[in-house]
């Protein structure tokens, strides 16, 4: 465990922990399940994920970037590249507190399904790796690990129950009353 690793090594302690992904292409259908694990267990841990974005549309890393304190930088001019590592990436969290860091922009929290890649409001997720479908797949198989999915009764139409109606109190007059039958004081 890192506790232990840790505690027995006094100058492991003062380490730190970043993790810096160049990418440079949009697609990570493949590598989802395994960068999921690894966003949650940095968040655990308090590492960051920076993330030097070179081409693709890379949203999900944008999230994961934010979610775990990191820097998230598009990169305009590759030619430049070493001068955004140095500057950009290579302050360690201490001193990034006192530097500028690039600006952040407003990250899209919306998921994208992972049959048609579409962004969605409301989706189906498989309950073991978190895949999200704008529509329940074919035959109820998670298209990413392979789960059954249970669904329940998707696609019925539901039951509408009529409500019961309140009576109401009636008052000495035979006339019913529609407050909460307790009188306004008269002064």
């Amino acid at each position: 465990s890192t506790t232990n690793i840790a505690s027995s090594h006094p100058s492991a302690s003062s380490l730190t922990t970043r993790i810096l992904i160049l990418s440079v292409s949009g697609s990570l259908s493949a590598q989802y399940i395994p960068l999921t694990n690894t966003i949650f267990a940095c968040q655990r841990l308090s590492i960051p994920i920076d993330v030097a974005k070179l081409a693709g549309d890379a949203v999900f890393l944008e999230q994961a970037s934010d979610a775990t304190r990191g820097i998230y930088l598009h990169i305009d001019y590759p030619k430049g590249l070493l001068q955004y590592l140095m500057m950009a990436f290579l302050p360690d969290q201490v001193s990034r507190r006192f530097l500028m860091n690039p600006g952040k922009t407003g990250v899209d929290f919306r998921a994208a399904c992972f049959c048609h890649r579409k962004v969605v409001d409301l989706g189906f997720v498989c309950s073991v790796c978190l895949s999200i479908f704008c529509a329940p797949p074919d035959d109820a198989i998670c298209l990413t690990c392979g789960t059954q999915l249970k669904l329940g009764n998707y696609g019925q139409k539901p039951v509408v129950v009529a409500r019961k109606k309140k009576k109401r109190k009636s008052r000495m007059d035979g006339t019913a009353d529609a407050g909460s039958g307790a009188a306004t004081p008269v002064r």
